[in-house]
């Protein structure tokens, strides 16, 4: 240390004078030099090869030596008097990585306890982690001196309400007094105020946080009936819950408890549809979050008192309209309205439309709705006609919202679409879950018919959505198909031969652009949901009931085949299907497009749309083998032109013996 102190003075790019570092030990004050740098000597790094090792060397010899039992102070002793280097005080073990490995120590044992909890309440069965017996006794030592209430996010007070969680459930496995702890921890949780701080965000993602367990556990209780009597209200106050995660647990807790607590499910969506609704922004970011605060407060009031009074179905409310009109102001560029006060020479008569002042959380309204019970709530007289009339109010407002009736064009308003996104995915979901539990005539009058009026973007944003979703779950899946399904694949499908761009002498003719089109194309030709093994048909590949959607299928191809996005889905159909597909109908509609000629198949060049054909009409000659002429014939047209087109696969096709020996008229 003599030369590095040395090395100091002679340093004329670097005016700094070393300070030493003084400790007191029991005998005696000592010195020690350098700095992080040489700090690292004693674990190899940084040093002189000969004292790197030098120290490693003394560090194997002192742990050597503790082994031997050798006293730990007078071995320290022994290293540190007498060395003024601060490399030999990293061979001692400080205090605070003591404490570190303690804090990591109980931070892995709060993490394992809420890891245990969670798995046992999604497998629904008792984890092999560990016993539940010792998993209350290390939740119920850690529940002590209100630490769970202190901070509701931590894994701490997640892992104890996980396990309070778990008692509830599983009650075959806990004693009384554990429910009887567990009912009053949840409670606790249900009602400590959230604590929030500048960087806290109400769509953060806890899946620890102590609310969602305590949603799980007071939903497990209500639903066995030993509940206590403040459990539904505070599982009400979960649902009005400021962070959107436990929020959307306890809604969906309570509505899965529609078949035994009708009521109570039907408060919960009113309620989180309610706080949805916000007041409009000001420019103190406090008063709003007080004003939302105070709305969710009385929300829950009101949804308190409905269970209470436990009459009636209310409709859930609805945000205001989407648009405000302002006399006096006039539209920007962008439609944005201008203050008139400060443009008062370019104010125009009529004034502007501008969105509505109120803000309405349309991404957490979006995943609430799709948690709705839709089959269980349409069996009961009194909530069917309550669904029934807020999916009719918002069916409205999401019309007049994304294609208000005072702009036609859509030139002012399709900004607005994109800020609906989620709302308009999920509730053309609903939409398609409603459409199946109705008649056929009600389907079209109420859902159908409203959209397929509007404009082509406004319009499939809605449909392509409720068309894939419908056809997912009440053709797809179920055993039976619903009544309304050749309804809506029907209306569906004549909307979309209406759209401008299936004109075959229009700007772009055939091209598909955006998401919603293709989608719709996929879904009417049945290759939106392939290899799903759950499925009752076509998805799982069983097209035997295919004779159900053929002729929606020979509809849409006829008319639109020759659109090369068209006919590469309907080609998937059809090697997906090629065992059940009619071989007489697929010649006859394939050469309904051909014979349309080079100019109405333009957009074909370049593509593998030629070779499939040929290859699809080698499969079925193959399957038909020796084929009748009345299918030959057609099969050996589609070659022929085919192979005018220059597609070699249809010419070497045309020689094989299958083809060989017919002749065309």
């Amino acid at each position: 240390m003599t030369a590095w102190r040395q090395l100091h003075q002679f340093d004329w790019q670097r005016e700094a004078k070393p300070i030493p570092l003084e400790i007191t030990f029991p005998w005696g004050v000592q010195q020690f030099w350098g700095t992080a740098r040489e700090y690292l000597w004693s674990r190899g790094v940084w040093a002189p090869k000969s004292l790197g090792c030098a120290w490693l060397a003394a560090e194997n010899w002192a742990f050597a030596e503790l082994e031997r039992g050798t006293d730990p102070d007078t071995l320290i002793r022994q290293v540190v008097e007498g060395n003024t280097c601060i490399a030999c005080l990293g061979l001692a073990l400080t205090p605070e990585a003591k404490a570190r490995q303690e804090d990591a120590r109980l931070m892995l044992a709060e993490h394992t306890l809420f890891m245990w909890a969670e798995k046992c309440l999604e497998s629904g069965e008792i984890n092999e982690m560990f016993g539940y017996a010792d998993a209350i006794q290390r939740a119920r030592q850690m529940d002590i001196g209100g630490r769970v209430e202190g901070d509701l996010g931590s894994t701490a007070s997640g892992g104890v309400a996980g396990v309070a969680a778990v008692a509830l459930r599983f009650r075959e496995v806990s004693s009384t007094e554990e429910r009887a702890w567990a009912r009053d921890l949840l409670a606790r949780v249900a009602r400590t105020p959230e604590q929030m701080n500048p960087s806290w965000f109400s769509a953060s993602v806890i899946p620890w946080h102590a609310g969602i367990f305590a949603a799980r556990g007071l939903a497990a209780d209500l639903r066995s009936g030993d509940a206590a009597t403040s459990a539904s209200s505070d599982l009400l106050a979960l649902a009005a819950h400021p962070l959107d995660g436990v929020a959307l647990v306890a809604i969906e807790r309570l509505l899965s408890l529609f078949d035994v607590l009708p009521r109570l499910a039907w408060a919960a969506l009113c309620l989180g549809l309610d706080v949805c609704i916000l007041p409009p922004r000001t420019t103190e970011p406090e008063d709003h979050d007080e004003a939302a605060s105070a709305r969710h407060a009385e929300a829950l009031v009101a949804a308190i008192a409905a269970v209470q009074v436990n009459e009636g179905w209310p409709v859930p409310q609805m945000p205001e309209a989407p648009w405000t009109f302002i006399p006096g102001a006039r539209p920007s560029r962008r439609g944005i309205p201008i203050s008139p006060a400060d443009f008062d020479d370019e104010i125009v008569a009529d004034g502007a439309w501008r969105p509505s002042p109120g803000i309405w959380h349309s991404q957490l309204a979006a995943k609430i709705i799709e948690l709705i019970p839709v089959a269980k709530i349409l069996e009961t007289p009194g909530a069917r006609e309550a669904l029934l009339s807020f999916t009719a109010g918002m069916l409205n407002w999401t019309i007049e919202s994304i294609a208000p009736s005072w702009d036609e064009d859509g030139g002012d308003s399709d900004r607005r679409s994109s800020d609906l996104y989620e709302w308009r995915d999920a509730f053309a979901r609903l939409l398609a879950r409603i459409a199946g539990q109705l008649p056929p005539d009600q389907v079209e009058r109420d859902i159908l018919a409203p959209i397929v009026v509007l404009r082509s973007d406004p319009c499939f944003s809605l449909l392509a959505p409720l068309v894939d979703w419908f056809l997912r779950a009440h053709v797809l899946d179920p055993p039976e198909v619903a009544s309304s399904a050749e309804r809506v694949m029907n209306v569906s499908l004549e909307r979309l031969l209406a759209w401008r761009g299936f004109e075959r002498d229009g700007y772009r003719a055939g091209e598909l652009h955006g998401f919603d089109l293709p989608s719709l194309v996929k879904a009417l030709l049945f290759v939106a949901a392939l290899n799903a093994p759950g499925a009752s048909r076509f998805a799982n590949g069983d097209w035997r009931d295919i004779s159900l959607i053929l002729p929606t299928v020979d509809r849409f191809v006829r008319a639109a085949g020759w659109s090369a996005t068209v006919m590469s889905q309907f080609l998937t159909l059809c090697e997906h299907a090629r065992a059940s597909y009619p071989a007489e109908q697929f010649a006859g509609q394939v050469l309904s497009i051909l014979v349309l000629g080079d100019e109405a198949l333009s957009k074909w060049h370049g593509t593998m749309l030629p070779a499939r054909i040929a290859g699809l009409v080698q499969l079925f000659a193959d399957q038909n083998s020796p084929m009748p002429v009345i299918l030959a014939a057609p099969l050996l047209r589609i070659l022929d032109i085919l192979v005018d087109q220059g597609d070699r696969r249809s010419a070497a096709l045309q020689l094989t013996e299958a083809f060989r020996e017919i002749k065309l008229p």
